[in-house]
């Protein structure tokens, strides 16, 4: 549920400069959220409160009400409310205060130059297992104007194609005498991305753009229940027949089948590795409790081996762009075959790289 602070009859007085001040320092802090658009991101009360101030004030609560939309729920010690821009706002208090209206990509500029210009490499932080930096929340529609020129790069079917390879691996461990694909729902899953797609779109009467959210969700075992909570259920619009459908179609029984004995295998080869290094003396955390925070862990954790290994095949202090989750952008063309080689053999996971060059005309390659 998404909640928009309640309004007021209160005024600010612009004229007077601490509350100027205040109201162009609360809308330099919102730009990052207006990069996310409407996606909502979890944040700390502690830093909204310094941000805008006490709720409980006049000018605090104006502020909350005019540019904050606030959505989830709130759990001590575990997750904060997670909050949206309301952009409405946001404008109307710009021009307010006689600041231009200005779009997200002209913020994406003002708050990242240095590095879209090439004067400065991003200095990432661990955030839940991957390397992050504020610049990765530009939006695909702002990075074609704002990184103009420069080549995209992504790993095509990356979670689908890590996970299954790891898996496999694992299982020919267990099993050295087999030599055939144990999970050929899913092998069929990432080498015909594009068919399997178009089947759960018609199977699910549902369009195309929302099968890849479609098939993210099988593939990490969302349940097929009928239940508002349930992300495949709202998806297909609460619609039991919908649902009923998928689960009957004879590719998605067997798909899942094979999801689940290929995680079962991924998490023995998570826990041998975990045994290994506890075996070495080297400290390892244990692995979540709840099974789906594994797989999304055990994913992650692949996710990042990739990526460490292309931002040291770039050289570590030279890479020239920004790396995303499951790619990177760069302002060189990078020879992509010599890239995947070089990821087969430090890896082990056969990787394929889509190509793209950014901006407004930009073409597949």
């Amino acid at each position: 549920m998404t909640t928009t602070l309640c309004l007021n009859t209160y005024a600010p007085n612009i004229k007077n400069a601490r509350v100027l001040n205040r109201i162009k320092d609360v809308l330099d802090w919102c730009g990052h959220l207006l990069l996310r658009k409407k996606k909502p991101r979890s944040i700390h009360h502690s830093e909204i409160r310094k941000v805008f101030g006490n709720a409980s004030k006049p000018l605090g609560r104006w502020l909350y009400s005019n540019l904050l939309m606030q959505t989830g729920d709130y759990a001590a010690g575990h997750h904060s409310y997670s909050y949206a821009l309301n952009e409405g706002g946001y404008e109307r208090l710009r021009n307010m205060v006689g600041l231009s209206t200005v779009t997200s990509a002209e913020i994406a500029m003002e708050l990242y130059g240095p590095i879209i210009r090439g004067e400065l490499t991003p200095v990432y932080t661990d955030k839940g297992g991957r390397r992050y930096h504020p610049i990765q929340n530009i939006r695909r529609d702002d990075k074609k104007v704002v990184f103009s020129g420069w080549w995209d790069y992504d790993i095509d079917s990356c979670a689908a194609t890590l996970v299954h390879q790891y898996a496999r691996q694992h299982y020919r461990w267990v099993n050295p005498e087999t030599t055939e694909e144990p999970f050929p729902a899913v092998a069929r899953f990432v080498e015909e991305k594009a068919s399997v797609r178009q089947r759960l779109a018609t199977v699910a009467g549902i369009p195309l753009e929302k099968a890849k959210e479609l098939s993210q969700s099988l593939l990490f075992l969302a349940p097929l229940t009928p239940h508002h909570r349930c992300s495949i259920f709202s998806l297909l619009g609460d619609d039991r027949i919908r649902l009923q459908r998928l689960k009957q179609d004879t590719f998605v029984k067997q798909l899942i089948v094979d999801l689940k004995k290929m995680w079962h295998y991924a998490m023995g080869g998570d826990q041998r590795e975990r045994g290994l290094r506890q075996f070495a003396g080297v400290g390892v955390a244990s692995p979540p409790d709840s099974k789906s925070k594994y797989r999304q862990a055990i994913f992650i954790a692949l996710e990042r081996k990739v990526m460490d290994v292309i931002h040291d095949w770039f050289g570590t202090e030279q890479f020239p762009g920004v790396l995303m989750h499951d790619g990177f952008i760069s302002r060189r063309d990078v020879d992509t075959h010599a890239l995947e080689s070089y990821l087969l053999d430090t890896t082990g996971y056969e990787i394929r790289l889509k190509k793209e060059l950014l901006g407004l005309a930009g073409a597949g390659a």
